[in-house]
């Protein structure tokens, strides 16, 4: 009986795995690829966008299936134009289904800013570009606000000369609404690479500064910068690394304070060596906590970083030539660290993963860029893993993880104009909406299939509470 049960328990594991977890190059023979983004479209179907970096032949946009498989392949040429996809996360959903991407546009000597707009299916719907042939504009990330426009953030400054951090707002057909330009003192480097939309309907933004005047003890540090409505600055929060760092990439929390991810440098060269960092800071500026991850070593460091229903956080980024996901809870204590390869290290091979979606299976696809290889490749790589963060079809699976029901939660539709429906195959014990400020405005307990919203407009947060002691958050927009 015990043989039969280890044989049942084999098929079971086996097939569980079959194509679930994967390791893939997206090579274009003729050109040097890498892709920042991955978006899911929906529970079996996600894009990623890869930029071209050989030529100007422009950028593409790949729909896959959640095994890898591509069903859609639109290129986007420009003939004369050499067009940047922005940063890590750069392309965003929006509440019509669709995405909007921040990047630049280079012609001659002239720099633009670049918001696209796509739907579900890659089509473009509309393009807009900023700035003047005098200055230089460059976009790292975009997304819709609550009333239905859309932000960006990058950089802005005299060509040749330091730039200046830049947050612009547009109305929902992208015509430009206001801008704002942000420096500590006359001749800082400052640099935009993150946005998020926070809960009182003001921004929080993240990137990283260089002190004037330009010498090699003034190094790049990452920072954060909170704004109103209006993108005036409110405050701003500074780590202060002994070597060069790279940007901040931040998110609010559901509890409303904020979380980026960064690194932190210990010694300095060309590639300063440090450790990957997730560091939070509360809702007035003031440092928490600060996690590292891994060894000190080359080029260890986190691109980007999104929180979980359940609070926990995900991040990736790079360690020693190789992809890196870090897993950890809300207190930024780890689950799993775990990294990834595509071809033997070796001293002329770099992995990268810049942005991750989570599954319904709990697992998650990252995506990033490859480079090394003989002769030299350039190439969009995205992988699969489990909810251990494996990618290897051997990993073992605990039966229980197997057997346990998928907790499910659907609520829709948002954005809502006033009632949200909620299913769920679990047993609510209590339903709690919080407005932009973090205050709880409405209970609900027991079982429930409906919520009615405030009549203010905006962001809430909705958090469901189940009978086990489960707690999951959802962000919701009321229009």
């Amino acid at each position: 009986m015990k043989s039969l049960l280890s044989i049942l328990l084999a098929l079971v594991l086996g097939n569980s795995l079959q194509g679930q977890v994967f390791n893939r190059l997206y090579d274009d023979t003729t050109n040097l690829v890498s892709t920042l983004n991955i978006q899911k479209i929906n529970d079996d179907s996600l894009f990623i966008l890869p930029a071209n970096f050989n030529g100007r032949l422009g950028f593409k946009f790949l729909g896959m299936d959640i095994n890898g498989i591509i069903h859609t392949d639109k290129l986007y040429r420009f003939d004369t134009i050499a067009v940047a996809t922005g940063g890590s996360n750069s392309t965003n959903e929006t509440f019509d289904g669709g995405f909007i991407m921040g990047g630049g546009l280079n012609f001659d000597t002239v720099y633009l800013g670049y918001l696209a707009k796509f739907n579900v299916h890659g089509d473009t719907l509309w393009t807009k570009s900023y700035g003047d042939s005098i200055n230089f504009y460059t976009f790292k990330q975009a997304i819709q606000t609550s009333d239905g426009g859309y932000a960006a953030v990058g950089q802005y400054g005299a060509v040749g000369q330091r730039s200046d951090g830049l947050l612009i707002k547009t109305d929902s057909a992208g015509n430009l609404e206001w801008q704002q330009t942000y420096s500590t003192t006359l001749g800082t480097l400052e640099a935009l690479n993150s946005i998020k939309e926070t809960y009182d309907g003001g921004f929080i933004l993240g990137g990283d500064e260089r002190e004037f005047p330009n010498q090699t003890t003034r190094n790049y540090d990452p920072i954060l910068i909170k704004t109103d409505s209006l993108g005036n600055q409110q405050w701003r929060y500074r780590l202060n690394t002994l070597h060069d760092d790279i940007f901040a990439y931040v998110i609010q929390t559901f509890d409303s304070n904020y979380v980026f991810a960064s690194s932190n440098s210990y010694l300095g060269g060309r590639r300063p060596d440090g450790k990957a960092i997730l560091v939070k800071v509360d809702q007035n500026g003031n440092l928490m906590w600060m996690k590292e991850y891994g060894q000190i070593n080359t080029y260890n460091r986190l691109f980007c970083v999104k929180q979980l229903q359940d609070s926990s956080l995900i991040a990736t980024g790079t360690y020693l030539n190789e992809g890196l996901i870090v897993h950890a809870d809300k207190n930024g204590d780890s689950i799993f660290v775990e990294t990834y390869t595509h071809q033997i290290i070796g001293p002329n091979n770099f992995h990268y993963l810049y942005d991750i979606e989570a599954l319904d299976d709990g697992g998650y696809m990252a995506a990033g860029e490859f480079r090394g290889g003989t002769p030299h490749r350039q190439d969009a790589w995205v992988i699969r893993v489990d909810s251990n963060g494996c990618n290897l079809s051997s990993c073992l699976v605990a039966l229980e993880a197997i057997a346990k029901e998928e907790v499910k939660f659907s609520i829709y539709p948002n954005p809502s104009n006033g009632i949200l429906n909620i299913e769920s195959n679990q047993n609510i014990s209590e339903i709690i909406l919080f407005n932009m400020n973090g205050r709880a405005v409405k209970r609900e307990k027991s079982s429930f299939k409906q919520i009615e919203l405030p009549s203010e407009k905006g962001l809430y947060l909705i958090q469901i509470r189940t009978t086990d002691g489960e707690i999951n958050n959802f962000k919701v927009f009321k229009i």
